[in-house]
């Protein structure tokens, strides 16, 4: 499994588009020397967005701050996304939260062998009569949400396809990690917020751990 992307949402009441400004981000160091933009950034009081180079982007709206950063195989020992967040934190006005939601898209290469291991695609293959319609093998996509004490658990797979081309290269596990924050005290959501960031790494290790249950015979 190659991790093409990750991301973290943090959701409020009301965030100002502005403080994602370039010039902003630099007087406080939330980006260093070495962020350099892709394209003219956009600065409105409804939306903002910036792209730099190295895959990172960030989009503002009134209601919530989406922080990604793609690639071809991102690295699992660091997240350009939490470090970003957790610096923004540090320096932005904190307008009172009400979730968060740290996100991972990867692609397991897919072979005749993976799709007859997939727990789901075997499920329909001996129980529904469903292989008769079309001209061809139909992809299969499906969702599950697990529930838990403390958040949310969104996980999509369908097939994951090459960029300008049809031709399927595997399978695509898009998931979600949501947690709700009830904090009243902007003191207590901050190091909340901190916690869930600096942790996303146990995040990933669930993430991979559902995928690698979906293979097993």
């Amino acid at each position: 499994m190659f991790h093409i992307e990750r991301g973290v949402v943090l959701v409020a009441e009301q965030i100002d588009p502005n403080t994602i400004g370039e010039t902003f981000l630099r007087q406080h160091s939330i980006i260093q020397d070495d962020y350099v933009v892709a394209q003219t950034p956009i600065l409105t009081p409804v939306l903002s967005q910036i792209v730099f180079r190295n895959g990172l982007s960030i989009v503002a709206e009134p209601s919530r701050l989406l922080i990604v950063h793609k690639g071809d195989d991102l690295d699992t020992d660091t997240n350009r996304c939490s470090e970003f967040a957790i610096k923004y934190l540090d320096c932005a006005p904190l307008p009172p939260f009400k979730a968060i939601g740290i996100n991972f898209r990867s692609v397991v290469p897919r072979t005749d062998e993976d799709s007859e291991k997939l727990n789901m695609a075997r499920f329909f293959k001996d129980h529904a009569q469903w292989l008769q319609f079309g001209d061809t093998t139909p992809d299969l996509s499906f969702k599950a949400n697990y529930r838990g004490r403390d958040k949310t658990i969104n996980l999509e797979v369908g097939p994951a396809q090459k960029q300008g081309d049809s031709s399927h290269i595997g399978l695509l596990h898009v998931v979600n990690f949501h947690r709700d924050l009830d904090f009243v005290d902007t003191t207590q959501t901050h190091s909340r917020l901190t916690t869930i960031l600096s942790d996303w790494k146990h995040d990933l290790h669930e993430f991979e751990q559902i995928v690698s249950s979906l293979y097993k015979a």
